[in-house]
């Protein structure tokens, strides 16, 4: 039967583990959320800047005007 030390070492370890692959998952989540989330504000850059192009073309100086 193991001693105390033994089953509190073994309960430590499992512990860190969890929390490593808990921290792993967080990491991973946040890194694709924030990729998206650059990825959509670059498309709305990018489509404002061809809106702005098409309404230049047609003789407006800015799609709102």
């Amino acid at each position: 039967m193991p001693d105390l030390m033994t089953i509190v070492s073994h309960g430590f370890g499992t512990l860190f583990g969890l929390f490593s692959v808990a921290f792993l998952l967080y990491w991973l989540v946040y890194e694709l959320v924030q990729k998206k989330y650059l990825r959509a504000a670059n498309y709305a850059i990018n489509m404002n800047k061809e809106i702005d192009m098409i309404a230049h073309s047609c003789g407006l100086r800015h799609a709102g005007s």
